[in-house]
């Protein structure tokens, strides 16, 4: 982003396809990578080895983190369920000061259009694949 006249601010996307390698350089894009990973990729039902060759190895609870305050107060991350090695659902979630907001589990093949600026209050709206 960045600052023009009258105080607003221009959104810069620099990749819209997703990119391993953005992902794994720069957490702060990967709310919108993980969309462009969505669209790209039927996910539910991947097994854990293939989406680890594209998102890399997530933490020990199987969550990737999308953003970290500089005193880590503040976490929003994607959580990933298997189930048999298998993916079996994923969710965003947000952690403040130990209190946790989980959005619902998506246990099929959705994909999302990413809308702001980033963060976990960015507007997200879920799409069967079919219809995107």
């Amino acid at each position: 982003m960045y600052p023009t006249e009258n105080d607003r601010l221009i959104l810069v996307r620099s990749n819209t396809r997703f990119s391993s390698e953005v992902w794994a350089s720069n957490p702060n894009c990967r709310v919108e990578q993980f969309s462009y990973f969505l669209k790209a990729h039927p996910i539910i039902g991947m097994r854990r080895s293939e989406v680890e060759k594209y998102l890399g190895k997530a933490n020990s609870l199987d969550c990737y983190s999308t953003f970290s305050n500089l005193c880590g107060v503040t976490r929003e991350y994607f959580e990933m369920k298997y189930e048999n090695d298998k993916l079996t659902g994923w969710r965003r979630s947000h952690s403040s000061y130990g209190h946790v907001e989980s959005e619902p589990w998506v246990i099929t093949d959705l994909i999302y259009d990413w809308e702001g600026m980033g963060g976990y209050r960015s507007k997200i709206r879920l799409y069967p694949r079919n219809q995107r």
